[in-house]
This record gives C-alpha cells, sequence and structure tokens, in this order.
C-alpha cells in the first residue's frame, strides 16, 4: 500500500498489513485460531501466533483494498457476531496504524473449536 501525503509517500508492505489484521481479528473474543487455506485444495493449516500474515491475504481489486481472514471460532459463540467484532477490530487497527480502512473484508469461518 502506498499513502501520498503532504510531507512525501508512505509505503507499507502487505504482509506488514496482513499482520495487523491478523493480530486484531486474535484480539476478538470468540475467535479460536487463524488459519492458512491452501488455494487450489481445500486443506487447512494452523497458524502460530508468530506468524499471523499466514492466516490474511490482502488483494488490491477495482474498489480498493480487500482483506481475506481465515480462521477458526471458538465452539458456543454466534459465528455472525464474532464475524462482525472481527471486521470492526481490523478496520480500526489498520486505521490507527495507517490511517487508512480495507474497502471490504472477507472473514472464511474454517471450523469450531472447543
Amino acid at each position: 500500500m502506498n499513502k501520498d501525503t503532504e510531507w512525501g509517500q508512505i509505503s507499507v508492505h502487505d504482509d506488514v498489513l496482513a499482520a495487523l489484521a491478523g493480530a486484531a481479528a486474535l484480539s476478538v473474543p470468540g475467535v479460536a485460531q487463524m488459519v492458512a487455506r491452501h488455494h487450489g485444495d481445500d486443506t487447512v493449516e494452523k497458524i502460530s501466533q508468530e506468524d499471523l500474515a499466514r492466516g490474511v491475504v490482502i488483494t488490491m481489486d477495482s474498489i480498493g483494498m480487500v482483506v481475506d481472514i481465515s480462521l477458526m471460532v471458538r465452539y458456543g459463540v454466534k459465528i455472525k457476531d464474532v464475524g462482525l467484532d472481527v471486521i470492526r477490530a481490523v478496520q480500526r487497527a489498520m486505521w490507527d496504524a495507517v490511517a487508512t480502512r480495507p474497502n471490504r473484508i472477507v472473514i472464511h469461518v474454517e471450523g469450531v473449536r472447543k
């Protein structure tokens, strides 16, 4: 992501934005863990705390920045409520860090864990 300011240009690598989004998602009560999707097949891999960016994919399309987040939720939570809380947390984290919000955030709930 590149952002022009009155003093110059700020460049933030997509992996940094992905790590911010992953940390924000993990901070939401009801999120059990981040998972990485292997595109091309439907296998899912668990992610450790140190590798938050692997559960998040940042892309740019015609409307702007799109954030795809793959995660597992805890058993007994309302998935809709957790998803909305994750969206709010990611928007807030990105605004606080780089003063921009994604145009779209897509949550992929890959499973439920106790």
